[in-house]
């Protein structure tokens, strides 16, 4: 097997000009090389059009603050056996979108950060300005870094709870609802039609539709897609539990209680024939599937089947 082949790195190094003596030597000497080359000569005379960084980013923004989250592209990696001639296509074809890539983005500086967190885990991020997120399960933070300074902005789909250092204005943007803060601590959740945010400490502003409402430590403010917007208070939280492993549901459709179990384990299943006259109010654990079904399902008496090897869990009413 080449060099170019095993390292991953190895033709960003060439066109780099980082390669040792004695690699530079072998790598001239292969089949691969001339190929190589006639690549990054074409490549090399590609011209970067014009652009306006200011306009377009601010098209881009514009765009994006509209879009629903969950069509933004997912992190995803797939393995897949390449024989050698589909390694040197596929090397090649790489080559020219790293060049292409490399002239584009000395115009255009915009980076951007992505958070992916898979079923049952918790990830803690902390933003440019210091502010912590802790992100729950099944759940996606976005947010631009170069940008930051002026405009801090994530983009949420699924559940965090923030910590927010004070500075400008911080907005938590959803499908369903933007939350805004000078500086405190709050929970944020939106997945399925259900939008939910929780102050711990300091003072929220959450816009619905066209609605807003304030909050301060001890209120929660609660909405489903083509219902009233709800508000309640409570005390002695200063914190959701689920950051210690713990899914805690006070007055929730039955409905949105499974679909914590969809978001938490991977579980699948025909949730969407449910009453939503049925309201769940409970906890379970966030690593144990069954134990956290049984938790749910048993105040209803349902029958249930559950499948651990496809995660298919079955109601029968």
């Amino acid at each position: 097997m080449e060099n170019w082949e095993k390292d991953d790195t190895f033709l960003a190094k060439w066109l780099a000009g980082e390669l040792s003596e004695e690699e530079r030597i072998a790598f001239e000497q292969s089949e691969a090389f001339k190929e190589f080359q006639a690549i990054s000569n074409t490549a090399s005379a590609f011209k970067v059009p014009e652009f306006n960084v200011e306009q377009s980013l601010a098209t881009w923004k514009e765009k994006r603050r509209s879009q629903s989250i969950s069509e933004l592209p997912g992190t995803y990696a797939r393995i897949k056996t390449f024989s050698r001639m589909q390694k040197l296509s596929l090397a090649a074809t790489v080559l020219i979108g790293a060049v292409v890539s490399f002239l584009y983005f000395q115009s255009v500086s915009i980076s951007q950060i992505e958070y992916v967190n898979g079923f049952g885990s918790v990830a803690e991020v902390t933003l440019p300005d210091g502010s912590e997120v802790i992100l729950g399960s099944n759940s996606r933070l976005r947010y631009d870094e170069s940008d930051w300074d002026s405009n801090r902005e994530v983009f949420l789909s699924g559940e965090a709870y923030f910590k927010v250092e004070n500075g400008e204005n911080f907005e938590v943007i959803t499908d369903l609802g933007t939350v805004s803060v000078l500086g405190t601590e709050f929970n944020v959740k939106s997945r399925n039609g259900f939008f939910d945010t929780t102050c711990y400490e300091g003072r929220v502003e959450v816009k619905i539709d066209e609605e807003v409402r304030e909050l301060t430590a001890g209120e929660e403010i609660r909405y489903q897609l083509n219902r009233e917007i709800q508000e309640r208070t409570f005390e002695g939280e200063s914190e959701p539990t689920w950051v210690n492993g713990i899914i805690s549901l006070k007055e929730v459709p039955l409905k949105v209680a499974l679909q914590e179990l969809e978001a938490q384990f991977g579980i699948e299943g025909d949730f969407e024939t449910i009453s939503d006259t049925l309201v769940y109010t409970g906890s379970f654990p966030g690593d144990d599937a069954e134990s956290a079904i049984r938790l749910v399902m048993e105040p209803f008496g349902f029958r249930y089947n559950f499948d651990e090897n496809t995660k298919q869990l079955t109601i029968y009413k």
